[in-house]
């Protein structure tokens, strides 16, 4: 009796964690993970920035925006607009409309693009060839 006591604690356990971590696996894991996919198989393609809007979330000096992404494929394909979702700073925002990102893009599904942003901050001084940035992110 006390074995069977024990063991449906333990399996409750179990299962109380497995329902808690979900939401953190498709918060913060499973977008990772399509990121990562992304950056090897996806296409490359050149976006002009036509909206920026910020979405309330924030992270210390970061803040989450939306972007509306107008991108034209490296392949000469036909130009098609999507949105992705960002962090950028709150200090010093340097995601504004107009301004040329690259991005990766999945062809079979154009409504999901990764902006190469890494890439971009270097451009703009923020990241060092070396991929490592300055202690507050500033030029």
């Amino acid at each position: 009796m006390l074995f069977v006591t024990i063991a449906g604690s333990i399996l409750f356990f179990l299962l109380a964690i497995v329902i808690i971590s979900l939401p953190f696996f498709f918060i913060f894991i499973r977008p990772a993970i399509r990121e990562r996919k992304l950056l090897k198989t996806g296409k490359d393609g050149v976006g002009i920035i036509k909206d920026v809007r910020e979405s309330g979330y924030t992270k210390g000096r970061r803040i989450q925006v939306y972007l509306i992404v107008r991108v034209q494929p490296a392949d000469g394909s036909s130009v098609f607009e999507t949105q992705a979702t960002v962090w950028d700073s709150r200090i010093n925002p340097v995601l504004k409309e107009g301004i040329q990102v690259t991005v990766k893009y999945d062809p079979d599904k154009k409504t999901t693009i990764f902006p190469d942003l890494p890439n971009f901050w270097t451009s703009l001084g923020w990241i060092r060839k070396n991929g490592k940035t300055g202690a507050n992110m500033t030029r």
